[in-house]
């Protein structure tokens, strides 16, 4: 039998149950996806009833596998998901969906009791969202649904409600409670007063260290279980047990995220409205981190581009990156050639709302026309990165997540940003692995960590001269 950790990976749309071996590669994999149900104001979210039974019955049929000897299990899972429970231990009100709108008066209200916009972004450095801010979720329930409210005896935010799953124990873990929940103050570096004086601090929890671990029974084992851990907090582990000197650290997926662990710089109220903001890392210390909602964009423009073609949804996968494509159309360099941001008003590097979009008729084809894109998608992800660099003086860049797989865009954000050293892991699974070493100690401590991340590094273009490009050229 081969000795593995199963680690559950659950983003906004895939759920992945996965196995590692002790060198932290994946031997098995299964991945869902649950559709969206609705809240009790009839909006969509999450499934968590099904999603919960998926949870135990993959779990335990797992652990008949007779190749597989699982010694531990741990939790990931996007941010901004909060489950709220009753005094019975049941969920009490839905996992609500981080895109559902708030009402502007109630933040109104919010903004009003406890200081302008600036000054509360700067303290809890993060933008306000809204629902993708977890404490004011708490606020919406206190004072729109106080029947609700006053049922609920804890609020564990979604790795810890994974965890208590197994465990039976409730627990706050600082990656959730520091991810842009707006439930942290950065300067006094503990829960903001707001918190306090809405009495919602009674709902959290003891915050415990991301590494612990419980001891919990499976029929007759004995399996090691962690608390759970934010998940794109959980890709940086890796990096930063490994790397001393100064990186950047790119997760991309649905929302690209860029951390810098080693800038001191506070964030200013322009920055943070162009969507900086502050993580908190297993080590209690603030992450400065940038967004940008590129996947989306990608997904967005990619469908546009293979109906305007009559193309395949997925005919993007097949096209081999051509340099002198770019060298074409950064050459004529028409702006009305070039894809302006559509999806992220209100977020991102870009949060301007942009009248402006590509002119599909003026491509000869769909691969001329995807290049494009990519260079600007590109482009807008240099921008977001060199936000989280700020003054920090560092020029190596790790790219990890599905853009990895993308050669195009791999190619020319090198070229872009033809000054750093860029590198891609050859293990893709970076969020799962971070998610595992935080139980390295329980269950593999003989294995040396040196050697888990192995990388490939990304050369710029030769000849292909596009660093000083910019969207925003006439």
């Amino acid at each position: 039998m081969q000795s593995a950790i199963a680690i559950f990976d659950i983003g906004k749309t895939n759920k992945k149950f996965i196995l590692l071996n002790r060198d932290y590669q994946v031997v098995h994999q299964d991945i869902v996806a649950f559709k969206e149900i609705p809240d009790d104001d009839g909006f969509p979210s999450e499934n968590l009833e099904d999603l919960t039974r998926w949870i135990k019955v993959t779990f335990r049929e797992a652990i008949k596998m007779p190749q597989f000897n699982i010694e531990a299990v741990n939790f990931t899972t996007y941010g901004a998901g909060v489950v709220n429970l009753a005094e019975n231990g049941k969920p009490v009100t839905p996992l609500y969906n981080y895109l559902k709108p708030y009402p502007k008066d109630l933040l109104k209200e919010f903004l009003a009791k406890y200081g302008n916009r600036d000054k509360f972004t700067q303290e809890t450095s993060s933008e306000i969202f809204g629902f993708l801010n977890s404490g004011l979720q708490l606020y919406w329930l206190k004072y729109r649904k106080p029947e609700l409210f006053k049922k609920i005896r804890y609020s564990l935010h979604f790795p810890q409600y994974l965890s208590y799953l197994y465990t039976g124990k409730t627990y706050s873990e600082i990656t959730s409670i520091g991810c842009h929940s707006s439930l942290w103050d950065f300067n006094k570096q503990h829960p903001h007063d707001w918190v306090y004086e809405e009495k919602l601090i009674s709902l959290f929890p003891p915050l415990i260290n991301t590494f612990n671990t419980e001891k919990i029974r499976f029929k007759t084992r004995t399996i090691s279980c962690g608390i759970g851990v934010h998940d794109s907090s959980a890709a940086l582990i890796p990096y930063q047990l490994m790397f001393e000197d100064p990186f950047i650290l790119t997760i991309t997926g649905t929302w690209n995220v860029s951390f810098n662990p080693f800038s001191k710089d506070p964030l200013t109220p322009a920055e943070i409205s162009r969507d900086c903001l502050n993580y908190i890392n297993y080590k209690n210390k603030p992450v400065r981190a940038s967004r940008i909602y590129l996947g989306k964009e990608h997904f967005y423009q990619s469908h546009r581009i293979s109906k305007y073609f009559r193309k395949d949804e997925d005919y993007f996968k097949t096209i081999k990156f051509n340099p002198e494509i770019i060298r074409k159309n950064v050459q004529e360099n028409n702006r009305y050639k070039k894809f302006y941001p559509e999806m992220m008003e209100g977020s991102g590097p870009f949060p301007e709302k942009f009248l402006q979009r590509a002119d599909l008729k003026l491509f000869d084809n769909f691969e001329e026309a995807y290049h494009q894109m990519i260079l600007d998608l590109a482009y807008m992800q240099s921008q977001s990165i060199r936000m989280a660099k700020g003054n920090t003086r560092v020029k190596k860049l790790f790219l990890a997540g599905r853009f990895c797989n993308n050669e195009i865009f791999i190619r020319l954000i090198s070229t872009i940003m033809n000054d750093w050293e860029i590198y891609t892991p050859l293990n893709p699974s970076v969020t799962p692995l971070g998610a595992a070493i935080t139980m390295h100690a329980a269950w593999n401590i003989d294995r040396d960590l040196e050697e888990i991340l192995l990388f490939r590094k990304c050369e710029p273009v030769a000849g292909l001269k596009i660093s000083n490009y910019s969207l925003f050229e006439k």
